[in-house]
């Protein structure tokens, strides 16, 4: 092969590049030039919302406020299990297993205010005071209490006090984390 060949094949391929890489451009640009023009879109929904003959009502403009809780797990827990009477406690992966030697009975009709009494007591539970009890969590076998926190309750399995139940209405065994 010659070099004039060789230099116009060069050349075709460089042409090629650059109408390439101008198209990939000009693709990016206009992607960039859509996003720029969200509020459009906002308002192109509102018109369907109206074509559509779709109702909001009014919205409140009042400012709220939201927390924000953050923790690191420790070990708490495995250090104060001794103080606990009747029982024995296994502590495992942030989490406080423990199993009591006799059954605690509990109402059957209200068993969540009997584990109320019982939790401000060191020696049944670890910081028993610091949890509520959430009615959306328990059930007929085991009633849920859930960690508070800033003026309301955690609902994080990382924060709960899980007591079982067996059929006699009694507390067999808890999981406090």
């Amino acid at each position: 092969m010659n070099f004039k060949r060789i230099e116009i094949i060069f050349l075709v391929t460089f042409i090629a590049i650059d109408i390439f890489l101008f198209g990939m451009f000009e693709q990016n640009m206009s992607m960039q030039t859509e996003n720029v023009s969200q509020g459009d879109s906002d308002s192109k929904i509102v018109k369907e919302m109206k074509d559509d003959q779709i109702n909001v009502g009014s919205l409140s403009n009042k400012t709220s406020f939201a927390y924000y809780l953050s923790g690191t797990q420790n070990d708490t827990l495995r250090s104060q299990m001794g103080q606990l009477l009747n029982q024995t406690p296994h502590y495992v992966g942030h989490e406080l297993d423990s199993e009591f030697k006799e059954p605690v009975t509990v109402s059957q009709n209200n068993p969540q205010s009997s584990i109320a009494k019982l939790m401000d007591n060191p020696t049944f539970v670890l910081y028993g005071d610091q949890y509520a009890y959430s009615k959306d969590l328990s059930t007929a076998k085991s009633i849920v209490f859930v960690q508070k926190a800033m003026n309301g309750l955690i609902y994080s399995t990382e924060a709960q006090v899980r007591f079982n139940l067996n059929a006699n209405h009694q507390i067999v065994s808890y999981t406090q984390s």
